[in-house]
């Protein structure tokens, strides 16, 4: 699927920045289990792609219904690069699907 991001740069960060988000606790779990702040790092992310991040393709979700965006964004406080997949719900909340050292393929 090709095209720029499906969601404005600009909205993901202002939701974000505003705790309008959510990540299944699968995610939130191994995250923590590898020493890094869920929660602090989702809103890094999220709150920094368009200074920080670079589009990498949409995905069409396997419920048929949404589509995601992926970006590879810079983290400034660890300078790795993460993979986060996201789209926004119908209650205008990002639900994060993927959020992980971009290459790390154990997670």
């Amino acid at each position: 699927m090709g095209g720029g991001p499906l969601y404005p740069p600009a909205d993901v960060e202002r939701l974000a920045r505003a705790g309008k988000y959510w990540a299944p606790p699968g995610i939130v779990t191994k995250m923590t289990n590898r020493g890094v702040d869920a929660n602090d790092k989702i809103v890094e992310l999220l709150g920094s792609l368009s200074t920080a991040g670079r589009h990498h393709k949409r995905a069409k979700l396997e419920d048929g219904v949404n589509t995601a965006d992926v970006y590879i964004v810079r983290s400034e406080e660890d300078g790795y690069e993460w993979y986060v997949k996201f789209y926004i719900d119908s209650d205008g909340e990002i639900c994060v699907l993927s959020c992980k050292w971009h290459g790390a393929g154990i997670w």
